[in-house]
């Protein structure tokens, strides 16, 4: 009865369904001891000897149990697979949770007088089927309003450092080596494109510009080196490659004004990642 089919959007299943079941007996137990007190025998003939007293008394330990379990559920749910929940939409799929198992009940009453079989109010059938419809009412719900934690990392992704944990295999000494080298001949590349190039064509080649750049220090921020103390001008690199980008873009924008060309050996970002280069090279050299 419980659709097992994610979308990549949605909470995985057995975490939420292990996480509506402690918010569930939580919520239950819990809203069982505030009402209890409040219903002593006098007080449970009175709303037993009427339809809405009846009522009243089936769906307040439900209520107290959803305020409860909506308090219990957004932490759990957080903690088991990375979704967040609002109180509100907590106490949505907790309420809906426990109105589809206290309607399913006279269903199953019905079903036992209708086949003539003796009632037992300890059945398992009397816990088991209104359970199964309550997990799958809130999985249902908890599909709809549970949301990826911000900023948090997607299954299966490749782990970003410095940013994740350390937990992927640093790059070989060649693939940095060779990454070091790439960002250097990126670097002279644009110079000398921008060198030759006329007043009015700037713009268009530092748009090019910018995209080789970006996908360069990705590459750069993404990267394990293969020795920890190089941490520290590996992000001094990637940052001077932004700082690059954003005097290239201004670069853009005045090449009208003047020869460009006197520009170009004081952008920026280029003492940064000439100086950042040079550590990361003495550190693979050493």
């Amino acid at each position: 009865m419980i659709d097992t089919a994610s979308t990549p959007q949605s909470p995985p299943l057995w975490p939420s369904i292990g996480a509506l079941l402690i918010a569930g007996w939580t919520g239950g137990f819990v809203g069982s001891l505030l009402w209890s007190p409040l219903l002593g025998a006098h007080a449970a003939g009175s709303l037993f000897g009427s339809p809405g007293g009846l009522a009243a008394a089936a769906l307040a330990p439900a209520l107290a149990g959803a305020l409860v379990a909506s308090a219990v559920l957004p932490r759990i749910l957080q903690a088991f697979c990375e979704c967040e929940l609002g109180l509100g939409a907590a106490f949505v799929v907790t309420l809906g949770s426990s109105l589809a198992a206290l309607a399913v009940t006279p269903l199953v009453w019905a079903l036992f007088l209708a086949r003539g079989t003796a009632i037992v109010p300890g059945s398992a059938m009397f816990f088991v089927l209104p359970q199964i419809v309550s997990l799958t009412v809130g999985y249902q719900l908890l599909k709809r309003l549970a949301q990826p934690v911000r900023g948090a990392r997607p299954e299966g992704s490749a782990p970003i450092w410095p940013r994740g944990e350390r937990s992927a295999t640093s790059l070989p000494a060649t693939e940095w080596n060779q990454l070091l080298a790439d960002v250097r001949a990126e670097v002279a590349q644009i110079l000398a494109i921008l060198a030759r190039a006329e007043p009015k064509d700037v713009p268009a080649w530092v748009a090019e510009a910018l995209t080789g750049l970006e996908a360069l220090a990705d590459r750069v921020e993404e990267a394990l080196p293969p020795d920890s103390s190089a941490r520290d001008p590996q992000r001094a690199l990637a940052a001077g490659i932004r700082r690059l980008q954003g005097a290239l873009v201004d670069l853009s924008e005045s090449a009208w004004r003047g020869d460009h060309r006197l520009e170009l050996p004081r952008l920026r970002g280029l003492d940064e990642i000439e100086h950042a280069l040079a550590q990361l090279e003495s550190l693979q050299s050493g």
